[in-house]
C-alpha cells in the first residue's frame, strides 16, 4: 500500500467477505512487526497488547474470523522494566477495519482461566473459528506440574494433560499441544496428539 514499507508476510488469513489480514516485518528479520488489513496498518511494534503496561515487540497473526477477531501470538514488553514475555492476544475490528477492542488471553507468568495456574508460554496451537471462538493451547505453571499442557476454548478448559480422558479407555491425553481444529457448526472440536501408555501396553 502507498506509504508502507513491507518486507514480506509471515502468515495471512481471509475472512468470508474477502478481507485479507497479513502479519510481517517492515525489514527482513530486523524490522518492526506489522499487521495489515486490506493494506491498512492496524497493529505494529509498540502498540498496546490489551494489558495495561505492556506493548508488542513482535507478533504474528494466528487466525481471523468473520466477526473481525484477529488472534496474535508474540512477545510483549513490560514498559518501565523492559521484560519480554510470551503473549497471546486478540484485536477486534469493525466492518470498516477500525480497531474496537484489544484483549489478552495469556501473558507469561500471569494467571490462566479455569484455575489452571500461571501461563508458561508460548501458545503452541491456535484455531480461530469463523464465529470468533478461539481454540488454543500451551503450558501452565502450577505447583509441581509446571509442564502440564492444556487446550482451552476461549476461557473454558477442554483438555488438561494427564487428567482429561482420551477416546481410549484408561489412557489420558499426554501432550495435547500440536494440532487443534474447531468445526464451524455444533461446537465440535478435533485434536490430534499423544496418549499416555507404552506401545502395546
Amino acid at each position: 500500500p502507498t506509504g508502507e514499507t513491507f518486507a514480506g508476510s509471515q502468515f495471512m488469513f481471509l475472512d468470508s467477505a474477502g478481507r485479507l489480514a497479513i502479519s510481517g516485518k517492515t525489514v527482513f528479520f530486523a524490522g518492526d512487526a506489522v499487521l495489515l488489513l486490506d493494506g491498512v496498518r492496524i497493529a505494529e511494534t509498540g502498540d498496546p497488547i490489551g494489558e495495561p503496561g505492556f506493548v508488542w515487540d513482535e507478533f504474528r497473526i494466528m487466525g481471523f474470523s468473520d466477526t473481525g477477531l484477529i488472534a496474535l501470538r508474540g512477545i510483549a514488553v513490560e514498559m518501565g522494566t523492559g521484560s519480554e514475555l510470551d503473549a497471546f492476544a486478540t484485536v477486534e475490528v469493525d466492518a470498516a477495519g477500525n480497531v474496537v477492542q484489544r484483549s489478552v488471553l495469556a501473558l507469561e507468568g500471569r494467571p490462566l482461566p479455569a484455575g489452571l495456574g500461571d501461563f508458561r508460554g508460548p501458545v503452541r496451537g491456535v484455531h480461530v473459528a469463523q464465529d470468533g471462538r478461539v481454540l488454543w493451547g500451551g503450558s501452565r505453571q502450577s505447583g509441581s506440574f509446571d509442564d502440564d499442557d492444556f487446550i482451552l476454548l476461549d476461557q473454558t478448559l477442554l483438555v488438561l494433560e494427564g487428567t482429561t480422558p482420551s477416546p481410549f479407555p484408561g489412557l489420558p491425553w499426554r501432550i495435547p499441544n500440536h494440532r487443534y481444529w474447531l468445526a464451524p457448526v455444533a461446537g465440535t472440536w478435533l485434536a490430534s496428539n499423544i496418549v499416555a501408555g507404552e506401545p502395546g501396553g
